[in-house]
């Protein structure tokens, strides 16, 4: 019978050397390859090999409606510590044989000795699949116990209302730029398991949650295999259906926990139909919860698979918003992504890129950079050794394409890569998407590593050394943003374009900040550990103060997009406020030992501007809120004495002619401080006070100035603004 091609054109290998990895030459009625080894008996050619064959237990188990051992409580009566507490949360309750394969192994590993020319030799099965990026790896032997399957079944029980949770991840979509996952891939995931979820809710012994439970257990501890013939829809299937594992279910808790995190400040969430009375916080925790069930599952089994990388990112993000980065969970889970991206290869690319279909490789390429721009972001605030070093990676940039067109295949795809440049780079001048934003992130967090190794690393034992190293790398950060397609580049007048959202041109401007907050890092560097001059330091400073202005003019449109700018200007304003605010008090005082290389009244007008940007920006549950009054107080105290000693003193923010005093306020404050107490706090006004707390400002002196800038430079500062979820 003849045999069908693959959509890749290419006849289909026998079973035997498909699923060894190994190339086959397509013989009849058996090939070469299982002529030479002897197993004649089993070449054969499956007509659609990616097709898993359940078995009628496996059905039974969707479809059955019999008694089981427990019913799972209603998702409003259980909280996140009753499921953490639950026996299914232990690993002895997933039983058997464990053991997985090793994952990635490099050049220097005890399997690179066995590498030799396939073509030429059959492989030894021992080391067929070592260090195999393109597999999934888990095993079949698990035993799964009622434990595990009881606390899968009280997590389904969460989404209770299915299409709530769909509409928050489908209004994510429309905002964030940094999601991996495709959103057909998520539509595709809420289309299969709809028929399942209606028959659970109809069924009031809560037999059907444990069945489900059940199969998706036993999908989960299997493995699939991937190829270069495995289509997009192929794929989709071996997640979704009768194939659905906790790796994607992981994904819907996460991404909806997400959601409302973002959200949870505002009077209504981005979508209809929010249940009447939901608890915002309470949702989010037993989202996270249920989202640690999955990830916690597909771990304890041995799982390496592009699934748990997409859902490890993503509940990365989470921790992030939610406890916020100087949370030590937020900190694992970022050691947990890095780990899995390691030991799935994703570092390198593959040697035969032809193993791996073009979508996947654009997908595997996105994650990993995602994942280092993140390890960037989470090393400079936090002030560590990032985890992943690019003098270990050989991962080349994804290309620009959006999720559809990752998507495409045959004609179509080959219609949309010819409309890329030679770097990859789209030649559509109005593009601004996912695949976008990502290149442009990894080639300034490339440059932000040379920071972090000059300024974490060992010091050196020369200043001229140290001088001609931010030298080199001021230069490539200005080349790498000179490079950037002009499109790309933050350009004030962006927002006057008709034709470009408001959350683009922002996007557009948080990269510029980052690329302006490089060469500050790097100037501070040098009047810190050098004896250069502040010059350069203030104007990169007045630069950032002037990109952050902009920000509070363009308010509205960051408001019609739903952004939050409070993490940007609290990462990208207060450090730079505060060099100026210091230098202005050196200079009113007599004491700055150079001439100000800046319009000394537009510094002015800028903190100005900058304090009041603070009082509606920030809000009382923003992770930084503490800080930001703090430092508020100390910045108009400075200025305040600065324009007396200009005679400007009624011109101040208050009534009383000062700007640290209250006088009148207004509506746009930080903080209540009707009460009076430090900025109100202490008195009711927003809760208590950071342990580490600014230098006092009753009596304004050098000195505490001094003190205040370096309490500046040292406070933890989420450096991932909300954007870059």
């Amino acid at each position: 019978m003849e045999r069908k091609l693959r959509r890749n054109g290419k006849p289909p290998s026998c079973e035997p050397c498909r699923k060894a990895k190994i190339r086959c030459d397509h013989g009849s009625p058996t090939c070469a390859k299982c002529q030479r080894r002897n197993i004649r008996d089993k070449c054969s050619y499956h007509p659609a090999p990616m097709t898993r064959r359940y078995s009628p237990a496996d059905k039974e188990l969707i479809q059955s409606t019999s008694t089981t051992p427990s019913k799972p409580s209603s998702p409003s009566a259980t909280n996140i510590t009753d499921v953490q507490n639950d026996e299914s949360f232990t690993n002895s309750n997933i039983n058997g044989a464990t053991q997985t394969q090793s994952g990635y192994l490099g050049s220097t590993s005890y399997a690179a000795v066995f590498e030799y020319d396939q073509s030429q030799f059959d492989p030894i099965p021992s080391t067929r699949s070592i260090g195999s990026p393109y597999l999934s790896h888990g095993t079949s032997k698990t035993h799964i116990t009622p434990g595990t399957i009881r606390g899968g079944a009280r997590i389904l029980a969460y989404l209770s209302d299915l299409k709530f949770h769909e509409d928050l991840i489908n209004s994510f979509y429309a905002l964030s730029q940094t999601m991996i996952v495709p959103k057909p891939f998520m539509k595709a995931a809420f289309a299969s398991i709809q028929n399942m979820h209606e028959l659970a809710l109809r069924d009031s012994t809560g037999t059907t949650f444990y069945r489900w439970s059940e199969a998706i257990c036993r999908n989960s501890v299997q493995p699939f295999e991937v190829n270069e013939g495995t289509t997009v829809q192929e794929f989709i299937a071996s997640f979704t259906g009768q194939n659905l594992r906790w790796e994607i279910m992981g994904m819907i808790f996460t991404l909806s926990g997400l959601v409302m995190t973002t959200f949870i400040d505002r009077n209504k969430l981005p979508i209809k139909g929010e249940p009447q009375g939901l608890d915002r916080k309470k949702f989010i925790t037993q989202m996270e919860g249920a989202a640690e069930f999955c990830i916690h599952f597909s771990q304890s089994v041995g799982s390496v698979n592009d699934l748990l990388v997409w859902l490890l990112y993503e509940h990365f993000v989470l921790l992030s918003m939610f406890h916020g980065d100087s949370d030590y969970r937020t900190w694992r889970g970022s050691g947990e992504l890095s780990s899995l991206l390691f030991a799935m290869g994703l570092h390198q690319d593959p040697k035969v890129e032809q193993n791996t279909p073009f979508f996947l490789t654009q997908l595997r390429k996105r994650s990993f950079g995602n994942a280092y721009s993140s390890d960037k972001g989470m090393a400079t605030f936090l002030g560590r050794p990032p985890r992943i070093s690019r003098r270990y990676c050989s991962c080349s940039l994804p290309l620009e394409l959006s999720d559809e067109e990752i998507l495409f295949e045959g004609p179509a795809l080959h219609s949309v890569l010819q409309k890329l440049d030679e770097n990859g780079w789209s030649t559509n001048e109005t593009d601004y998407h996912r695949g976008s934003w990502c290149r442009v992130r990894l080639l300034a967090n490339a440059i932000r590593e040379d920071v972090l190794e000059l300024c974490l690393g060992a010091p050196h034992q020369h200043e001229e050394d140290a001088v001609e190293r931010v030298r080199q790398i001021s230069q490539k950060s200005a080349d790498t943003w000179q490079a950037l397609p002009a499109r790309m580049r933050y350009d004030p007048e962006c927002w006057r374009n008709k034709s470009r959202s408001g959350n683009s041109c922002y996007i557009s401007l948080i990269h510029y900040l980052d690329y302006l907050f490089t060469d500050f890092l790097l100037q501070r560097f040098l009047v810190k550990n050098t004896r250069a001059t502040p010059e350069a330091l203030l104007s990169v400073s007045k630069r950032l103060m002037s990109a952050m202005i902009t920000l509070c003019m363009e308010r509205d449109r960051i408001i019609e997009v739903k952004l939050d700018a409070a993490s940007t200007i609290a990462a990208y304003g207060l450090t730079p406020a505060g060099t100026l605010a210091v230098e202005l008090l050196r200079h009113a005082r007599n004491l700055a030992t150079i001439r100000l290389p800046i319009s000394r009244s537009a510094v002015i007008q800028d903190i100005s501007v900058f304090i009041s940007t603070l009082g509606w920006a920030v809000r009382p549950r923003d992770g930084n809120y503490q800080v930001c009054v703090q430092a508020r107080d100390m910045l108009r105290r400075i200025l305040d004495e600065v324009l007396e000693g200009d005679g400007g003193g009624g011109g101040g923010f208050g009534g009383n002619g000062g700007i640290g005093e209250r006088g009148g306020g207004n509506g746009n404050d930080v903080g209540g401080e009707e009460d009076g107490g430090f900025m109100g706090i202490g008195s009711g006004g927003g809760g208590e006070i950071r342990a580490k707390a600014p230098p006092p400002v009753s009596n304004l002196s050098m000195e505490n100035a001094e003190e205040f800038l370096a309490w500046l430079e040292s406070e933890e500062w989420n450096m991932e603004p909300y954007i870059t979820i």
